[in-house]
C-alpha cells in the first residue's frame, strides 16, 4: 500500500515536471514567432530593441561629446532619430510614434555603450542579444546548479530549472527590448549567494552593481541596517563609495547633475513599464485612483517585500547574530 503510494507520488511529480518543461517549450516558441512577425512588420528600434536604440545612442554621443552629453535631450534625439527612422517601419495605428528615450544610468556603467557603435545598429543588436542570452543561461545554469547540489538527480534538476527560468516573460522581455537586466541579475544573484555563504562584505560589494537600478537594491541594503550586519552594509558602502567615484571622473559633475536631473523628472510612462511597486502606483494612477491611496498601496506592497525578505534571512539562517556584533 505504502509502495503504491509513493509511485502515485512520483508519477504526479514527474508529470507536473514534465508538463513544466513542455509548457516552458511552448513559451519559448510563441516567443520566437511574436519577435519574427514584429521585426517583418515593424522593423527594429521601434520596438523590438527599443532600448537598446537607446544604448546605442548614447554609446554614439559618449565618442562624440563625452560622457556627461549623454543626459542631454536634444542630443539623444538628434542621435536617436536616425536609427529610429533607419530601421523602423512606420505602421499607422500599430508603430509607437517617436521620443527620444533617457538613460538614468551612473557613467559607470555607460562605457560598454561605446563599444557597441564599432559595428551597424542591426548588427551592433544582434551581437547585443547573443551576448544577453549566453550570458543569462550562463548564470541561469550556475544558479540552477548551486539550487540542484543535494539533489539526487541533480544533472536533471539544473536542466529543468534552467529551461523554466529561462523561459520567464521578464527574460523574454529583457531580450526583446535590449535591456540591461542582466546585470542586476547577476548583482542581486551573488548577493543572495554570498550571504548564504556568510561572506557579508562581498555580498555588500556585488548588491552596488544593482545601483544600475537603484530603486531594485534599496530593500536588500535595508537589510544590512535592519540586522546591523556592518560587514554586509561596509561592502555595499565602499562599493557605492567606487562606483560615485568612477562616475564622477567619467562625467564629471554635470555627469551627476545630468543623472539626477533624470532621474527627478523621469516620466512616469517609463516606470509604468515597469514590476516595481513604484510601476504599481503609476497603474493604479492610470486607472483612476487618487495619488495618495496609490502611493499608500505602493508602500505597502514595498513593506510586504521587505518582510519577506527578511522571513527568507532568517529561515536560511543567512544572518548570523554573531557577525552582526
Amino acid at each position: 500500500m505504502i509502495k503504491n503510494y509513493y509511485r502515485v507520488i512520483n508519477y504526479l511529480c514527474n508529470t507536473h515536471i514534465n508538463v513544466s518543461i513542455l509548457l516552458s517549450a511552448l513559451a519559448i516558441l510563441g516567443y520566437i514567432v511574436f519577435s519574427y512577425q514584429q521585426v517583418i512588420k515593424r522593423g527594429l528600434f521601434e520596438y523590438v530593441g527599443i532600448d537598446f536604440r537607446l544604448f546605442y545612442a548614447s554609446g554614439q554621443i559618449i565618442r562624440d561629446h563625452g560622457f556627461h552629453a549623454v543626459y542631454d535631450t536634444n542630443l539623444q534625439t538628434q542621435y536617436q532619430l536616425p536609427i529610429y527612422e533607419g530601421f523602423s517601419n512606420y505602421i499607422e495605428g500599430l508603430s509607437l510614434p517617436f521620443w527620444a528615450l533617457q538613460i538614468p544610468y551612473l557613467p559607470f556603467f555607460l562605457p560598454p555603450f561605446t563599444l557597441l557603435t564599432s559595428f551597424s545598429p542591426s548588427k551592433a543588436f544582434l551581437f547585443w542579444l547573443i551576448l544577453n542570452l549566453t550570458f543569462t543561461i550562463g548564470y541561469l545554469t550556475v544558479w540552477s546548479k548551486r539550487i540542484a547540489s543535494k539533489s539526487k538527480s541533480k544533472s536533471r534538476v539544473e536542466l529543468i530549472l534552467t529551461i523554466i527560468i529561462s523561459a520567464s516573460i521578464q527574460n523574454f522581455l529583457n531580450l526583446l527590448f535590449g535591456q540591461v537586466n542582466l546585470i542586476l541579475m547577476i548583482s542581486i544573484g551573488e548577493s543572495l549567494f554570498n550571504i548564504m555563504q556568510r561572506k557579508y562584505s562581498k555580498a555588500g560589494l556585488w548588491l552596488t552593481l544593482g545601483w544600475i537600478k537603484p530603486q531594485m537594491v534599496i530593500l536588500l541594503s535595508l537589510l544590512s541596517l535592519i540586522h546591523r550586519n556592518w560587514a554586509y552594509f561596509g561592502g555595499f558602502l565602499s562599493g557605492s563609495i567606487f562606483v560615485g567615484v568612477v562616475s564622477l571622473l567619467l562625467g564629471g559633475w554635470k555627469g551627476i547633475e545630468g543623472v539626477l536631473s533624470t532621474l527627478r523628472n523621469w516620466l512616469s510612462l517609463y516606470r509604468s513599464s515597469g514590476i516595481t511597486w513604484l510601476s504599481a502606483v503609476d497603474h493604479l494612477v492610470m486607472h483612476g485612483m487618487s495619488l495618495t491611496l496609490a502611493i499608500t498601496i505602493g508602500i505597502f506592497l514595498a513593506f510586504v517585500a521587505l518582510i519577506a525578505w527578511i522571513r527568507i534571512v532568517k529561515k536560511h539562517y543567512l544572518i548570523s547574530k554573531n557577525n552582526m556584533m
